[in-house]
């Protein structure tokens, strides 16, 4: 008898979650591959100092916008657990508590910007554009991640997905314009945050537009944000996320602190060339958490877990293979010759990438199950600051430290798992 019979194929062909994971991955690989030629079409164009402050201001973003992320997933979480009729309210009553709540703190929020653009100035080495970048772009990405996580919460991937071709694809646009008509980095930082404004007023639209719904039976109350901090759920997302985040993208801040500007153009591309998996286990990972957190699909946790870490350990092998055995080939077709120094550590990148990615789907299924375990990435996080901060001297220390620090903490995460597993079978038999 075959293993995966006719009719089970057909059932999960069939499946919501088969369907949606299909519609928001491929649109969320188109939103990776414009990014990846808007990264590509930098690197060529600009020197590699620029795109060193290119590449490290977007990880600044990413590591910046942890609490922002944080919010989306309770987003996500929130409006999901309310029956359907009333999602669309709900995100309503929520969006307008989110601004009340903008305008309240405005002078802390301020003070707080200040501070960080002369901290970075000083130690980060970063230019005032760069960090006039950063902040607008957070400011905007609050209200983005806002409507694509209400989208998601709508099982709506379609639009989610829809509303970050439109951004990614308006960032492509003017880029491209930018490069052709005024070659300048600051005016590519001007460009994105164009794309992102135009892409809030869609998706504010695309929110309100989404289908029907019924008045709320009850008033929704929001607690001030700060009580919010004191919540277990939060506390658990927002320490795992910013454990995650910043085990991508620490490297990268260090690396423009402490080596030539030229060696961070350098690591940039090799950190870019590692993380190509996740422009396809992203958005499945994305997918697979709104399943984890629904009421009425997280019964199959365990084999959504088990079905993409498969296929991500797929995805991860290929790519390795392919990066240790055509390094020049890869190099040459994506950035040019003047990257070809770094050819004999890409599948290191590979190995990175991947891990990278299963530790993404690893702690977004913690995070679901409110669990503290995914916390760890955090005190992950801190390890590889330590052993970066004090072992920098070439990019290949740097890559190998972030193998062996993804590497140990996957272990931890399936360790806990098939514990668990094994302890659930053994009362289950007594």
């Amino acid at each position: 008898m075959s293993i995966l019979s006719s009719s089970a194929i057909s059932k999960v062909l069939k499946s919501n979650f088969f369907r949606s994971s299909l519609t928001f991955s491929i649109a969320s690989f188109v939103v990776s591959v414009i990014g990846y030629i808007i990264n590509l079409l930098i690197a060529r164009t600009f020197s590699l100092a620029n795109y060193g402050e290119y590449m490290t201001s977007m990880s600044y973003v990413l590591f910046l916008s942890v609490p922002i992320t944080t919010f989306g997933m309770i987003v996500t979480q929130r409006i999901g657990k309310e029956i359907v009729l009333k999602r669309k309210a709900l995100a309503s009553t929520i969006e307008k508590w989110l601004i009340v709540e903008l305008k309240t703190h405005s002078s802390l929020l301020t003070v707080l910007a200040v501070a960080f653009g002369i901290l970075v100035y000083y130690k980060g080495n970063l230019e005032v554009s760069a960090i006039l970048f950063i902040i607008t772009t957070l400011f905007l990405t609050l209200f983005q991640i806002f409507y694509v996580a209400s989208l998601q919460a709508f099982k709506n991937f379609f639009m989610a997905g829809l509303l970050l071709v439109i951004i990614f694809g308006g960032k492509l646009i003017l880029s491209i314009g930018v490069i052709f008509i005024s070659p300048n980095i600051i005016n590519i930082f001007i460009a994105f945050v164009v794309s992102l404004f135009v892409g809030l007023i869609i998706g504010r639209k695309m929110i309100r537009n989404n289908g029907n719904s019924t008045k709320p039976e009850q008033t929704y109350k929001f607690l001030n944000i700060f009580k919010y901090l004191k919540r277990k759920n939060l506390l658990i997302t927002l320490i795992t996320t910013l454990g995650l985040v910043g085990l991508g993208n620490i490297d990268l801040i260090l690396v423009k602190k402490f080596l030539p500007a030229d060696q961070a153009g350098l690591y940039s591309s090799i950190s870019l060339l590692g993380k190509i998996i996740l422009y396809v286990a992203t958005p499945l990972s994305q997918v697979a958490f709104s399943y984890f957190t629904g009421s009425d699909s997280k019964h199959n946790s365990a084999k959504i877990l088990f079905l993409l870490s498969v296929a991500y350990l797929f995805i991860g092998g290929a790519s390795t293979l392919i990066y240790f055995f055509y390094p020049d080939l890869i190099i040459s077709i994506i950035f040019g010759s003047k990257f070809l120094v770094i050819n004999s550590i890409i599948w290191l990148a590979a190995i990175f990438g991947t891990l990278y990615s299963l530790i993404t789907l690893y702690t977004h299924y913690y995070i679901s199950k409110n669990s503290w375990w995914g916390a760890l990435s955090f005190i992950a996080l801190i390890i590889q600051f330590i052993l970066i901060f004090f072992n920098h001297s070439s990019l290949l220390n740097i890559m190998t430290i972030n193998i062996y620090i993804t590497f140990g903490l996957l272990i931890i995460f399936v360790g806990k798992i098939v514990f668990d597993n094994f302890k659930t079978m053994i009362l289950y038999k007594i």
